[in-house]
């Protein structure tokens, strides 16, 4: 597919068509490497990297269920 390289300000943009975007999985704010590999201009979508102390760092312990006891097994279930 072929576009054009538009003035975006004192800038320079090219639109992404939906089907480009759909498959790159890319949003309105999506974050994005952009570098030049040879004379090619490479658009990637950079993931978020999660550390579990981050991910945990509003957990309370209160907020955590207590284990529940089911009974004893009423088929043929193994715990």
């Amino acid at each position: 597919m072929q576009t054009e390289v538009k003035k975006w300000g004192n800038s320079l943009g090219v639109r992404l068509p939906r089907h480009i975007t759909e498959g790159a999985s890319l949003r309105d704010g999506t974050p994005i490497e952009l570098s030049l590999e040879g004379d090619t201009v490479v658009l990637r979508p950079t993931r978020q990297k999660f550390k579990l102390t981050d991910l945990l760092k509003g957990h309370k312990k209160a907020d955590e269920n207590a284990e529940i006891e089911w009974g004893p097994a009423k088929g043929e279930e193994v715990w």
